[in-house]
Order: C-alpha cells, then sequence, then structure tokens
C-alpha cells in the first residue's frame, strides 16, 4: 500500500489547496502552492513514475485504501493559528468525498498542538525541517500534515509538499503543508 503514498500525496496537495482556495470566506492568495520547482530532470522521472504507476495499476484491485493522518496544529503564543478540531475534520471530510470513487479514504488518528511562534512564522522549505524531525508521527504509517502561517512574507502560499519519491518513504518531509487560513 506505501507505493500508492507517493501519487496520492501528489494529488492530496493540490486537492487540499483547491479546496481551501474556492471558500468564499478565505481571502485568496496570490501563490496557490509553493511546492518547490523541480528540475527538469526531477520533472521527468515523475512523469516516467506516475507513467509506470498508472501502467501498473490500471486493473488496481477494489480494496480500500486508508490512510492515516497526523495533524499538527502549528500555532502563535496569542493563539493564532490554533484551528478547531472541527475545522480538520471538516477537511478531511470534503478529501473523502472526493476521494471516494477512488477507494481511498483519511482518517485523521492525532491532532497535535503545538505553541511556537518562530515555526508559525517560518514553515517554509529548510525552516521547517527541524519542526518536521521533531513533531513527525511514523511517516511511514501516517500522512502528517501541518498548518503553520504560510502567508507570511515571502512565503504567501495555500500549500505546499515535497514530491514523494524525493525521500525515503520513513522520512519526516513526507507531508504536507497548509495556510492556517484555509483550513478554517
Amino acid at each position: 500500500m506505501r507505493k500508492y503514498y507517493s501519487i496520492i500525496l501528489l494529488f492530496l496537495t493540490y486537492t487540499l489547496i483547491a479546496q481551501g482556495s474556492a471558500r468564499s470566506d478565505t481571502t485568496a492568495r496570490r501563490i496557490e502552492c509553493a511546492t518547490p520547482n523541480s528540475s527538469e530532470e526531477q520533472i521527468i522521472q515523475t512523469r516516467q513514475i506516475v507513467e509506470n504507476w498508472i501502467s501498473d495499476n490500471r486493473d488496481r484491485p477494489e480494496e480500500q485504501v486508508h490512510i492515516l493522518v497526523a495533524f499538527h496544529v502549528i500555532h502563535a503564543s496569542d493563539g493564532t493559528g490554533n484551528i478547531s478540531n472541527e475545522a480538520i475534520h471538516d477537511q478531511f471530510e470534503w478529501l473523502n468525498l472526493a476521494y471516494e470513487p477512488h477507494n481511498i479514504y483519511f482518517t485523521v488518528d492525532t491532532i497535535n498542538r503545538v505553541e511556537n511562534d518562530e515555526w508559525f512564522n517560518n514553515w517554509y522549505g529548510e525552516d521547517s525541517w527541524s519542526g518536521m524531525s521533531e513533531l513527525a508521527i511514523d511517516p511511514y504509517h501516517y500522512l502528517n500534515t501541518y498548518s503553520a502561517n504560510l502567508w507570511a512574507d515571502g512565503i504567501d502560499a495555500n500549500g505546499w509538499a515535497y514530491l514523494g519519491q524525493y525521500f525515503d518513504a520513513s522520512d519526516y518531509r513526507q507531508s504536507i503543508s497548509l495556510a492556517y487560513q484555509i483550513v478554517q
């Protein structure tokens, strides 16, 4: 089942970001996705991985793919960004509806709240790695999802993720990051 995670992670990122940016109570931001740019070689490699996966899984058995989610709410000391459990569950309920035709389901198993002003306002690229390393829960078995202030100066994104093939399956960077503003 782990072989599906890389493909699912890619589509999940774009699905969550699209859903969040379509909300009427959220101000649209200039950059929708801030996943780091790939080199031409990485783009070709990714395309080949996807094409191989599609070719190998055309007749995928209809068993359910069940993905456990560890959601990390990174918030400021004044409470900014401390989104509710209900908002998190609502986000994944919507995601389950979107993925239901593909027999893919997400379950929020853990919600972890972390007060850290530095992480909250600087959660992008290598600046987030120490936080991810400290907070990640069993990345091989869980989709670690982080919310923080991605609308901070210089980031201005609704979300981002690394492509699954860049890191080992158990690497703490196998995750997605979302602007807390789109999860509310």
